[in-house]
């Protein structure tokens, strides 16, 4: 079935091709790696990140200076390894006076007893890039992708680690079948790059990329494919052109700036709102960081943009049945760090005043899309009873993609100042609040009227940014 779609996609090159005129139609090879990170719902072990080989050709058709379309034909080889581990209990027996220490201090991986994925795929991804009209060109994009499994292959223990806290039983094993993985999957991509001309026709490029795939691969937990890449590229620019690639400025480029660019980072202090244990909950700190497109339409008035990288989260931390929200039940005595990463997207109005020195007012929404989300501390298990009482610690590092909404929803309201540098750059210091209006907690069976069954997210930042004209 995969020949039929490189077949497919074979063609509509060559009309491409074909069809191809001047300085529009750019051709390259790239090469990287990529970091496998899957998506879903694990708490029986910690995945550990992998590098593979990423290989390709690409293909891209320039609409105008701004905007283009890409696609690409990939071969690459994403490795997955599921590292197991086991709890620390503490068992005594008032009866016999003793003491049995059953497990090694948690988390114990377990490398005789690992499991691990070797997952061949041909990968096609369609995006739409915006690109800056410079010689040091910035690039975003965003799109789909389609891939096929060429092969893949499964070593390590086919049983999941299954303890049992009694007196002189140590574990046993509970078989699982880990499925057969699906032929075929598609998902989301997301790319910004940066390339640089080393001739007439010839660029360099280097890109950062996200892909998050949509077929269950892992059946045992409904994981999902998901990876980093970053890759090196090579493009040619020259076929049917007839006169050299380069860029005609106008005199009234040079006159004002067409839009600016802004290199920002900073720290933030994230928390959430909900029902009625807000108590259970406290703030977190953080970092974001990202890349802002600034279209000024006025003197003092302008249109936002960005892409931004934000942790959001909180900390937990009291008596509760589950490791990352209060619960009726008071099994677990937590004190957990939840991670929320999202790729938040503003769209944004800003007000100035002032001419040299600003002061500028941002608000508008935003929408986030949840890249990972994960708890990580200890919770504390006791049990007593007129026999027995037995203590058991349980270090986490479980992932919560099942738990959590995949976006969210909210609007951003921002204050700060702007100092020119060099006449040509600027400084800007910004104080921001996002207000999140989702709940970005998916329904579950831990549901109970006094359970906390909404959970929304807040967020302070302070940022940093640099600001570039582009003419």
């Amino acid at each position: 079935m995969k020949y039929r779609y490189l077949t497919a996609l074979s063609i509509v090159f060559f009309f491409v091709l074909s069809e191809a005129h001047s300085q529009r139609f750019t051709i390259g090879v790239l090469s990287g790696v990529n970091f496998s990170n899957p998506k879903g719902e694990f708490t029986t072990g910690k995945w550990r990140s992998k590098s593979g080989p990423v290989n390709g050709l690409s293909i891209t058709y320039s609409l105008n200076k701004f905007l283009s379309f890409e696609t690409e034909l990939n071969y690459l080889t994403q490795y997955y390894e599921l590292l197991k581990y086991k709890n620390s209990s503490l068992y005594y027996n008032y009866l016999s006076y003793r003491i049995t220490d059953l497990y090694a201090p948690y988390p114990v991986y377990y490398d005789d007893n690992s499991s691990k994925w070797d997952i061949n795929l041909i990968r096609i991804p369609v995006s739409v890039r915006f690109s800056t009209p410079t010689r040091l060109k910035f690039s975003f994009s965003a799109g789909l992708y389609w891939s096929f499994t060429d092969s893949y292959y499964f070593s390590g223990s086919r049983y999941s680690l299954y303890p049992i806290e009694y007196a002189y039983l140590s574990s046993r094993y509970i078989p699982y079948d880990i499925g057969t993985l699906p032929d075929k999957d598609f998902g989301y991509v997301f790319t910004s790059s940066l390339a640089y001309p080393v001739g007439e026709y010839f660029n360099l490029y280097v890109t950062g990329r996200y892909f998050t795939g949509r077929k269950e691969y892992f059946p045992s937990w409904e994981g999902k494919l998901r990876s980093y890449e970053l890759n090196l590229g090579f493009s040619y620019s020259g076929i049917f052109n007839k006169k050299k690639n380069v860029v005609e400025y106008s005199p009234a480029d040079s006159l004002a700036p067409q839009f600016y660019i802004r290199y920002k980072g900073g720290v933030s202090i994230s928390s959430i709102s909900g029902d009625d244990h807000n108590n259970s909950y406290s703030p977190r700190s953080a970092f974001t960081t990202g890349i802002s497109l600034v279209y000024p339409a006025g003197k003092h008035f302008s249109f936002i943009t960005e892409l931004l990288y934000e942790r959001k989260g909180y900390k937990m931390k009291g008596a509760s049945g589950t490791y990352f929200r209060y619960t009726e039940n008071k099994d677990y005595l937590n004190d957990n760090l939840i991670d929320l990463d999202y790729f938040v997207i503003p769209f944004l109005a800003n007000l100035s005043i002032g001419n040299t020195w600003k002061i500028f007012l941002n608000t508008g929404p935003y929408v986030a899309f949840q890249l990972s989300s994960r708890v990580t501390g200890t919770a504390i298990s006791e049990y007593s009873s007129a026999y027995s009482y037995s203590y058991r610690k349980i270090h986490i590092y479980d992932r919560l993609e099942g738990e959590f909404a995949s976006n969210d929803l909210g609007w951003v309201v921002g204050t700060g100042f702007e100092i020119p540098v060099c006449k040509v750059f600027a400084f800007e210091l910004e104080l921001r609040y996002n207000k999140g209006f989702k709940n970005i907690l998916e329904d579950s069976y831990f549901q109970a009227p006094t359970n906390d069954d909404v959970i929304r997210n807040n967020l302070i930042a302070v940022t940093a940014g640099i600001r570039i004209p582009i003419k």
